[in-house]
């Protein structure tokens, strides 16, 4: 009993090593991807806007008047008290004046109320 071998044909051969780098190139070329636009970390970005907005959601109040006691003690600080002090009542002078303008019925009520003590 002889045992004959089934030749291999080189093109089957070829043809299946061929498929498999392939296949495995493939793959390797969709993991080795860069990730170069952000929507592909949604992660990073993301969560780090989804918390800025949680803590403004919560202290909102609290960073607003907190820049603004900042924004005052640096003015205090560069250019003195009283010139500063003359700059914050401008400004609110100039935001009723712009409330007054928008048409705003409680400032308007303010107003008279006030100015009928000096009739």
């Amino acid at each position: 009993m002889s045992a004959k071998a089934k030749p291999v044909s080189a093109t089957s051969e070829a043809s299946k090593t061929t498929a498999t780098s392939s296949a495995t190139a493939q793959q390797g070329a969709t993991q080795a991807a860069p990730q170069t636009a952000v929507q592909d970390e949604p992660g990073t970005l993301a969560s780090l806007r989804h918390a800025i907005i949680l803590t403004l959601e919560k202290h909102g109040h609290a960073i607003a008047y907190g820049l603004l006691g900042f924004l005052i003690a640096l003015l205090i600080l560069l250019i003195g008290f009283w010139p500063t002090f003359l700059l914050s009542i401008f400004a609110a002078i100039g935001v009723l004046i712009g409330t007054y303008q928008d048409g705003s019925i409680q400032l308007k009520r303010l107003l008279a109320r006030i100015l009928r003590n000096f009739r």
